[in-house]
């Protein structure tokens, strides 16, 4: 003997269990809550989807759009101090005084180095004529040694001189490309302000409210197959879960029967009486476990086939 209706029940979700709203044996309503999962994360991601749809739907709120209008216009700005900062060095001007001290300090070097290089040369002939003809020339010597003192600066000065065009002409082609550069940037910056209050002013689109909706509607069911309900009205059976077990998809953690109506399967007739059963008809009904109780019922179908053995 069996119910009409049972069902064995699992959650469709992993979870741990945050109560047991029933014990075995209670009776229930269809859509009662039996079981619920820990769902905190569910919950604040159900409300993060709708507070993510409600400012979709209410669109850009005016301070939203007047700090996007404060964003493009600083952005503008940059854009023009950075034109006119290129502007500036292309025309040469920032450069051009800077090149020419160091043009004019090389040509000083240059002037200084000369004589210094031809007196060196010259004690140096002296010296060594004084040496072929062997005349005493003691001073020369020393004075040739001064002499090499003075050259040596001379070229270091000079070489200092001739760095600093190179570096400064050199700076003037790293500042332009510096400048090209932040002009670039800065229009990025100002294209991407300008994107940004367009779309504040155009409001969201139908495609982003709909996707919105369709998030809130997954966050709602996925918060909803955390609760359990009771599919139709009837007694709690089993129950083999207890709070703050964990639970897996598809594994039984309650059953619900409806008592109020019952079946019984049997095979036990014979193929004389078999003939004179008919779905519908009035039956008695007595089992051994009741003594001297009969059960009144009806019989709901008939297998279309008979199947028979025989033990040997």
């Amino acid at each position: 003997m069996t119910p009409v209706r049972a069902a064995d029940l699992a959650f469709r979700t992993s979870g741990r269990v945050a109560q047991v709203l029933v014990k075995e044996g209670d009776l229930v309503k269809a859509g009662q809550p039996l079981i619920k999962l820990q769902d905190a994360d569910l919950k604040a991601a159900l409300a993060q989807a709708q507070a993510d749809l409600a400012r979709l739907q209410a669109g850009a709120r005016p301070e939203e759009i007047a700090q996007a209008q404060a964003n493009l216009q600083v952005a503008e700005g940059q854009v023009a101090a950075a034109a006119a900062e290129l502007k500036r060095i292309q025309s040469g001007a920032p450069r051009a005084a800077d090149l020419a001290a160091a043009q004019a300090q090389l040509a000083q070097a240059e002037a200084q180095l000369k004589p210094t290089q031809d007196a060196y040369n010259n004690i140096r002939d002296g010296r060594e004529l004084c040496k072929e003809y062997n005349v005493g020339c003691g001073a020369l010597g020393l004075r040739l040694e001064q002499q090499a003192v003075l050259l040596e600066a001379a070229r270091t000065a000079y070489n200092a001189a001739q760095k600093r065009v190179v570096q400064t002409q050199a700076n003037s082609s790293a500042d332009l490309r510096t400048a090209q550069a932040q002009v670039g940037i800065a229009t990025g910056q100002r294209d991407a302000a300008q994107a940004q209050l367009n779309l504040l002013k155009a409001g969201s689109t139908t495609e982003q409210i709909d996707g919105a909706k369709a998030r809130v509607a997954q966050a709602q069911a996925a918060l909803d197959e955390t609760t359990l309900l009771a599919p139709f009205d009837g007694t709690i059976a089993e129950l083999p879960i207890h709070t703050g077990e964990s639970v897996s998809p598809g594994v039984l953690v309650a059953s619900n029967a409806d008592l109020s109506n019952w079946e019984i399967d049997t095979d036990d007739l014979s193929e004389v009486d078999v003939v004179n059963v008919q779905t519908g008809a009035d039956v008695s009904i007595t089992v051994d476990a009741l003594p001297g109780v009969t059960l009144k019922g009806k019989v709901v179908s008939t297998t279309p086939a008979a199947r028979s053995s025989a033990a040997m």
